[in-house]
């Protein structure tokens, strides 16, 4: 190495340990602080969500309303601020968008960063941030919650994720009782632990938007939607609804008929799987 790239280096690691010593930053309005680093006004539910202080929150939202934003924002509050935040969702490409726009954030929020790669980033403050896909639990054992700067454990699509996410998950919560859980996603159907958080939980903070209250998206954008999607879907979508949207072609109704056996069927219930065992009950000729 020639004396001109040598300098440079030095100069280089000389900066990055200075930056090291910087404090965290210190943020009295969260959503004065956001709105500056994000460059954008936000709807007034994304305010609250900023200024609230609840260890638990669930968000129930519509699609395109600025779920993720509103997120990453806070998580970018968290690391600035010293914090650790542990990005999660179905896929690595889905938490790595949460994750680029929470490092977005903190740069045009002033906030140095010591250490940065596709998935991990480390602030002068000793604040952080990493992200992982949700389907492969192993990767969450094994990390902390933890942080002497406080925490956050937020889930983005959270009804998507496997079941044995929350597995791997949880017990992070146990050793770490101040950290935030913040989980959000659109409905999928009446099943899984993000519906069951927002059916049974009480201690969670709740947060309903559906599309119709976001000032960015038109009803006659809305109209058009319910017309090619259909009332179940686009309930599911656009409005927040826990709708069963895969039922089984054939009713048991139907299905006895096919096999020359009669049911009664309440006809105020939806019927979605069979109640006749199909393997017992097959013609001779298929059997």
């Amino acid at each position: 190495m020639t004396a001109h790239p040598l300098r440079k280096e030095v100069a280089r690691l000389k900066a990055q340990l200075g930056a090291k010593t910087k404090p965290a930053a210190i943020i009295t309005d969260r959503v004065a602080w956001t709105q500056q680093a994000a460059r954008m006004s936000l709807d007034p539910w994304q305010r609250d969500v900023l200024k609230s202080e609840a260890r638990r929150a669930i968000l129930n939202c519509a699609r395109q309303v600025g779920k993720t934003q509103v997120v990453s924002l806070l998580a970018a509050a968290v690391a600035a601020q010293g914090g650790f935040a542990i990005v999660v969702a179905p896929s690595l490409r889905q938490s790595g968008n949460l994750f680029r726009r929470m490092r977005e954030h903190l740069v045009s929020g002033g906030i140095t960063l010591t250490r940065e790669t596709a998935t991990e980033i480390a602030t002068a403050g000793g604040g952080g941030a990493i992200c992982l896909p949700g389907d492969r639990p192993s990767m969450i054992r094994g990390l902390s919650l933890r942080h002497a700067g406080g925490s956050a454990l937020i889930c983005d699509e959270a009804a998507f994720v496997k079941n044995e996410l929350w597995a791997a998950a949880s017990p992070m919560l146990a050793a770490a009782p101040e950290a935030r859980l913040l989980l959000l996603s659109t409905p999928s159907g009446p099943q899984g632990e993000f519906y069951r958080i927002w059916q049974e939980e009480t201690d969670f903070e709740k947060v309903t938007i559906s599309a119709s209250s976001c000032p960015r998206i038109s009803a006659s954008f809305l109209e058009e939607e319910r017309r090619r999607l259909g009332d179940a879907i686009f309930s599911q979508e656009f409005e927040c609804a826990f709708i069963t949207t895969g039922a089984s072609v054939f009713d048991a109704s139907a299905l006895a008929a096919m096999f020359g056996e009669t049911v009664d069927v309440d006809p105020d219930v939806e019927v979605v799987t069979p109640s006749i065992p199909l393997t017992r009950r097959l013609p001779a000729w298929l059997d």
